[in-house]
């Protein structure tokens, strides 16, 4: 959620500490991008372990219930925590998403279908920024998470619809004989 920033800065009271206010107000995000970047080569695992349709249907849940504690709290820390939960089920959903393409995939097909998740994303954190806004100006804060929250339960709704799962036995074969790097090392 873009006015993430604007909506920490509401919870501040000026006491002359601009710099501080300033650092506050980005501390979700920073957390957000953080978790992210921490949860990514942790994910991969877990997908192998259950599947991709059910690691994106977790993180999915994940992140619905970050989406939902920012709905219920109204301080601070209460969107700190938030942010982390939600980061965490976006990584899931992020990886999951990158290595069902890498199992599914032909070689032929591969970089079109990276090409479809890269301009999906970009088109996303481009197009969410002024969504976003806008949505904060027109319904406000909470209901944006509320929002934001139904939309990542819809996600599961769809997901479990259409995405196709392999067995953990398949799923590994299939990830390693793709993958021509892990192959050299005969990993199994």
């Amino acid at each position: 959620i873009p006015a993430i920033p604007g909506y920490a800065a509401t919870f501040f009271q000026p006491n002359g500490f601009i710099s501080t206010v300033q650092f506050l107000s980005a501390l979700p995000i920073i957390m957000y991008m953080l978790l992210v970047g921490a949860c990514i080569p942790l994910v991969p695992r877990l997908t192998c372990k259950i599947g991709f349709k059910k690691s994106f249907m977790l993180g999915s849940l994940i992140s619905a219930t970050g989406y939902f504690i920012g709905f219920l709290f109204d301080f601070l820390s209460g969107l700190l925590i938030a942010r982390v939960i939600t980061a965490v089920g976006f990584a899931i959903c992020h990886v999951s998403t990158q290595n069902y393409v890498a199992c599914y995939a032909t070689e032929e097909a591969r970089i079109p279908s990276y090409s479809i998740i890269n301009i999906a994303s970009g088109a996303a954190y481009i197009c969410g920024m002024p969504v976003g806004g806008i949505l904060v100006d027109t319904i406000g804060y909470k209901a944006l998470f509320f929002f934001s929250m139904v939309a990542a339960l819809t996600a599961i709704v769809i997901a479990r619809r259409y995405i196709v799962d392999l067995s953990i036995s398949e799923l590994r074969s299939k990830i390693i004989s793709n993958n021509k790097f892990l192959s050299l090392f005969k990993i199994k």
